[in-house]
């Protein structure tokens, strides 16, 4: 048998043996493997506690006529991967603090269910395939990872699996379930929608009696909205129209959520919603948004804290925001500093344009995406002497495994992608093009 080196792999890579060898009386030769493998290929396990397979390894490969037997020991060494393969916001309810009001868990029947894998680690590009319990109503898109399909009439679809298989063919699995429901769901139409009744109008909140307004659901005053929680943990479907921040402001900003009220906030599928923002600004704790527009912006659009988990901004598009003079960290997302660091933050398929501030801004975070995004026309504000450059992503204090792939960057005077302090183990793969 041919002399077979050691062999020297990361944790998720494949092992293989090609082994060679040759008989002088030309017998056929089999293969044969024990020891810590006992065949010729295996795929070395990603654990994100244990990382098992990551150590010093043997491996017998023996050579037979029939007769005579030639072996060979050959040491196998798993360093620990670079970054584990893993799904950040597809897990079943209480896995690592996922709650059961987070968007992935549930939907309205006969309106269409969209959610998109965001995935860390590994080796891009991914592919992603149906594993276990599939409803027959939903579809992925097999390199993006969104999921998608028209829910049909109420009933529950447990465990639902899919797949994700990184370019070196490391694989995880990740298992939600969704539970289709008119429960717990808040539908606004600034066009066709009514006023509340507690506001004096006749609307519901409902697909055939919406609210009109954003302070329907949302409160008129410091009391409402300390105290009025009947909307706590629901989801907000918003129809096209234009929407204001027309409920109780306190210092130009409004809280959409502080576990009292909705942290889902939708456009309807199809239909395209704006929030006029008139200079103000919204915070945010926590948050899932899909699909909706902000514009006209002072200083912020929504301004949030570290220190929680799983917050989702997909499908946004945000523009035109104006500076406040002489104040740094200005951004259309901003992600504060915290004394505890955020997990598991998401940014896809948005767009930012016009800005002399920044785009996304974060602290203090771990383990989040931005991804398939789109920066454009963020120009400094040459006429104010105070002003800094602006940075479409600014990566600011403590910001540690953020992973920043596939955006488009363009018309920019500050920096594309900006890390500042302590980035950490951050994986930058961006596509930018320059017009």
């Amino acid at each position: 048998m041919d002399q077979i080196p050691d062999i020297t792999v990361h944790a998720g890579d494949k092992v293989s043996f090609s082994p060679t060898a040759s008989d002088e009386d030309g017998n056929s030769l089999s293969f044969s493997y024990s020891g810590w493998m006992t065949d010729s290929v295996y795929t070395t396990n990603i654990n994100d506690v244990d990382n098992d397979d990551a150590t010093e390894h043997f491996v017998t490969v023996s050579v037979s006529d029939g007769q005579l037997t030639d072996d060979q020991e050959v040491k196998v060494t798993v360093c620990a991967a670079y970054s584990p393969l893993r799904c950040i916001n597809i897990k079943p309810a209480g896995v690592d603090g996922i709650t059961a009001s987070n968007r992935i868990f549930r939907a309205y029947p006969e309106i269409e269910y969209s959610i998109r894998a965001a995935v860390l680690g590994g080796t891009y590009p991914y592919q992603f395939t149906w594993e276990a319990n599939k409803p027959s109503w939903l579809s992925m898109n097999e390199n993006t990872g969104k999921i998608s399909g028209l829910a049909p009439t109420p009933g529950t679809y447990n465990d639902i699996t899919i797949r994700i298989t990184d370019s070196k063919e490391s694989f995880i699995t990740a298992q939600w379930s969704i539970e289709i429901t008119t429960e717990n769901f808040i539908f606004v139409d600034a066009v066709m929608g009514s006023t509340s009744v507690r506001n004096g109008g006749t609307g519901t909140g409902t697909i055939d009696n919406p609210f009109k307004n954003v302070r329907d659901w949302y409160g008129t005053t410091s009391d409402d909205v300390l105290n009025f929680t009947d909307y706590q943990d629901y989801f907000v479907y918003y129809r096209t129209g234009t929407y204001y921040l027309d409920g109780y402001l306190d210092v130009d900003q409004i809280l959409s959520s502080d576990n009292s009220k909705p942290p889902v906030h939708l456009a309807y599928p199809g239909e395209s919603p704006k929030f006029d923002m008139e200079n103000g600004k919204i915070w945010a704790s926590p948050i899932y948004i899909d699909g909706l527009e902000f514009y006209n912006m002072l200083g912020y659009g929504i301004k949030t804290s570290a220190g929680n988990d799983y917050y989702t901004f997909r499908n946004l598009y945000m523009h035109d925001l104006d500076p406040t003079s002489g104040i740094n960290g200005q951004s259309f997302i901003n992600v504060g500093a915290d004394s505890t660091q955020g997990n598991y933050w998401v940014w896809q398929d948005s767009r930012f344009d016009s800005s002399s501030q920044n785009g996304i801004e974060i602290n203090n975070l771990d383990n989040s995406l931005i991804e398939d995004c789109v920066f454009t026309n963020f120009l400094t504000n040459n006429s104010d002497t105070t002003a800094i450059p602006t940075h479409p992503i600014f990566l600011n204090v403590e910001c540690r495994n953020i992973t920043i792939r596939h955006n488009i960057i363009y018309e920019n005077e500050g920096k594309g992608i900006f890390a500042y302090l302590s980035a950490q183990n951050s994986d930058i793969k961006d596509r930018k093009s320059v017009v």
